[in-house]
């Protein structure tokens, strides 16, 4: 508490020092410009004495629109009497991005007109600039594209068996949301594979370590066969799992192969009550036999190469199936006096022979079963045992436990004992071995229940890929810097390197986090919190500075002003409070007027206005002491610091056309593109401005579809290089790259 103290009051004296510093520098600014202002009065005077009665006064070069509307008069000979804002002085020095915050009696200048238009879903207007001719649009297609360089995510923490090495370098192939990824572990780079449409839930490799098969769930349930070995990776086959009788979903597959060099089958099994069991001839489309398994859920189904015996099992179920051409028949597991081993679930499973099937159970436990019958049953773990795999030497488990274990055989090969264990909670408090893969030097892979993905050799770990495992809610990108922070409801903040393309930090908290955004300067973090609670955070130590709750319910925005000295909060209690960062963030106003949540909140370029949209798709404006404005007509010449409410008039073509609802919205800050991503997971990219009626379909937009659900937030990186995308039920972050077109060459004479 002391330390936290000092800092506080470090920061404050800082703080007081850089306002006392930007005060004097101001008031020496006044008063040289105030008399360059002298100086050109004098001129215009001189000029006024000798224009004609009743013409118009001359303009001063740099005068503001308010300034000349309030500020001139003329009379007699038309001499004006001029006068300037702070704001004119600033701007004359060429210090206006550090001009003070304009009165609402500039806006009540701006005349309403009969200008605006409305369209669907906006529950208003919004209003052209009133130069609008100055500001003609031409319409044009896009000239940025996307490109997909990282995903942040891994589905281990609902999924099992789902990651594997691949390929002559062992390459780390798995899936998040509905890609099939890549990873090159020495250049820390990944290859994607785009075909599947829906959330990928389960992954086979062939024995070559080329093919990989990946299942999707939804309402077209289908497999995909392709090349891990080639970039980007190649299809090889499509199968539609409505023809084997799947419906809801592929949830379990496996290669029938004996050898690298035989294509074999390839078995599915269906998220259908039925649980329908089919055989493929996955080169020629083609079902070779199936068969109803039941109604119990199952996790898993394998292959045992040396006998062709495929094994399934789930929730009190293990069948030994034999495939004969096109008939299939199972055998169901014996038990015999183990009777109480039944009603567990069989979670896992491998082969230590043509005969000899181990399989691991919800309840911590290793069993070997020799042909169907259970033979040996070993409390392996405290918590049920996710992955198996097997290696020449062992036989490795990883449990809920965190740890993995590696088994050998008492020469008789009736029992069991472990030979050295590796724990994996170094790199998480609840790591949950999930997914176990073996290469042929010895290494082992794991992925955890907490979305991580690590690699084992002997005693040490090392971790290939962070992810959140909880919903991603915010995302805030650097303002200087190549980096970015991300919160969720897994209650961690992490901060990652855009360049480098690795996790950071990490801080773990004690509530589920919805919002985040950068100060100005990039040195502090603004965190909202799902059950209406503020933070601030410094970013180089992840110490808490302050923190409030002025809310019950979510925020659902936060961001700083551009001078960073104030901080507007949105929450789901349809309020937009405004922070006074100077004053240790004390409330300066409350804004209420909203009917519904708000849920995005921008401030203008010179920090003197909000505008914020509610969930019923109505925009509202605001000052920054918090006194609302009459409407839209108001800001219509308003330069917007950020553009992330999706309602307004340079941004009304967005809408037009486009084949589902908008979620989120970026502006490139250079401001010749806008990111917006849709309901159904796609992450478009459009001109800006993008007007209705301009002619653009939604087609000339460039676009990818990685994401298998909502993208909850989509921003660009500094110096547009990349737009990020963050996924909710996904939990996947992609990175992608923003293409500029390519250079016209110049024409040599």
């Amino acid at each position: 508490m002391q330390r936290t103290e000092a800092r506080l009051a470090a920061l404050e004296a800082e703080l007081h020092g850089q306002r006392a510093l930007l005060a004097s520098l101001q008031r020496e600014h006044a008063q040289a410009l105030d008399a360059q202002l002298a100086a050109c009065n004098a001129v215009a005077a001189t000029a006024g004495a000798g224009s004609k009665p009743g013409s118009p006064p001359a303009k001063a070069a740099g005068t503001s629109t308010s300034a000349r509307r309030g500020g001139g008069s003329s009379s007699g000979g038309g001499s004006p009497t001029a006068t300037a804002s702070g704001h004119t002085r600033l701007k004359l020095a060429g210090l206006e991005n550090a001009s003070p915050r304009r009165s609402s009696k500039d806006l009540a200048l701006t005349p309403k007109s009969d200008s605006g238009i409305s369209y669907p879903p906006l529950a208003g207007k919004v209003y052209p600039p009133t130069d609008l001719k100055a500001r003609a649009v031409t319409p044009r297609k896009c000239p940025y594209t996307l490109q997909l360089t990282h995903v942040f995510g891994y589905r281990g923490r609902d999924c099992r068996n789902n990651v594997r090495y691949v390929g002559p370098q062992n390459d780390v192939a798995f899936f998040t949301s509905s890609l099939g990824v890549v990873y090159n572990k020495e250049t820390n780079e990944q290859r994607f594979f785009t075909d599947h449409t829906d959330n990928i839930v389960c992954l086979a490799v062939h024995p070559n370590k080329k093919y990989v098969a990946t299942g999707q769930v939804g309402p077209e349930p289908s497999i995909c066969v392709w090349d891990g070995s080639t970039s980007p990776p190649r299809s090889l086959a499509f199968l539609n799992g409505k023809l084997a009788g799947h419906a809801g979903g592929i949830i379990a597959l496996c290669f029938t192969s004996k050898t690298a060099d035989d294509d074999g089958l390839l078995v599915s099994i269906g998220a259908e009550p039925a649980h329908t069991l089919a055989v493929w001839d996955w080169r020629k489309v083609s079902i070779s036999a199936k068969a109803e398994i039941g109604p119990n859920k199952i996790y898993v189904v394998e292959t045992n190469r040396e006998s062709g015996t495929i094994i399934t099992a789930g929730l009190c179920h293990l069948t030994f199936w034999t495939v004969n051409g096109n008939a299939i028949s199972g055998e169901e597991g014996d038990f015999g006096k183990n009777a109480d081993a039944s009603s567990q679930a069989m979670m896992c499973c491998g082969f230590a022979g043509p005969t000899s099937t181990l399989v691991g159970t919800s309840e911590g436990e290793l069993t070997v079963w020799e042909r169907n019958v259970l033979a040996i049953r070993i409390k392996a773990h405290n918590g049920p045992v996710y992955a198996l795999c097997v290696s020449p030497d062992f036989v490795i488990t990883g449990g809920g436990d965190g740890s993995i274990h590696f088994w050998k055989f008492a020469d008789d090969k009736r029992s069991l004992a472990i030979a050295k264990t590796v724990n994996a909670s170094a790199i998480s408090s609840t790591p949950s071995i999930r997914s176990l893969s073996v290469n042929e030097n010895g290494g082992i892979l794991f992925g955890t229940g907490t979305n991580e993905i690590a690699e084992s050799e002997g005693a040490s770990i090392k971790i290939l890929l962070r992810s959140h495992f909880g919903e991603v809610a915010g995302l805030a990108m650097h303002p200087s810097k190549l980096k970015m922070i991300t919160v969720g409801h897994d209650q961690t903040l992490r901060i990652w390197s855009l360049q480098t393309r690795r996790m950071l930090g990490v801080l773990h908290l004690d509530e589920a986090l919805s919002v985040v955004a950068y100060s100005p300067c990039g040195n502090f973090a603004a965190v909202g919190l799902l059950n209406g609670g503020l933070m601030v955070l410094e970013v180089n130590s992840l110490k808490v500075v302050t923190a409030k709750k002025d809310r019950v319910s979510s925020i659902t925005d936060t961001k700083y002003s551009p001078d960073g000295l104030l901080l507007a909060v949105t929450s789901r209690d349809a309020t937009l409070d405004i922070y006074d960062v100077a004053e240790n963030y004390a409330l300066k106003a409350t804004c209420s007027g909203h009917a519904s949540p708000v849920t995005h909140v921008d401030w203008s370029k010179d920090g003197a206005y909000l505008q914020s949209c509610g969930e019923a798709n109505d925009m509202l404006y605001w000052t920054s002491s918090g006194k609302q404005l009459k409407g839209a007509h108001q800001v219509r010449d308003v330069e917007w610091d950020t553009m992330t409410c999706p309602f307004g008039w340079s941004i009304s073509g967005v809408w037009e056309g486009a084949h589902c609802p908008i979620q989120a919205m970026d502006r490139a800050h250079g401001k010749r593109a806008l990111a917006v991503a849709l309901e159904d997971g796609t992450v478009c990219l459009h001109s800006y401005p993008f007007v209705r009626g301009n002619g653009i379909k939604e087609d000339d937009a460039a676009s990818g579809k990685v994401h298998a659900g909502n993208v909850n937030t989509v921003r660009f990186s500094y110096g547009d290089t990349f737009a990020v995308s963050a996924g909710t039920d996904d939990m996947t972050i992609c990175q992608w790259r923003v293409v500029p077109p390519p250079k016209t060459p110049k024409k040599t004479s």
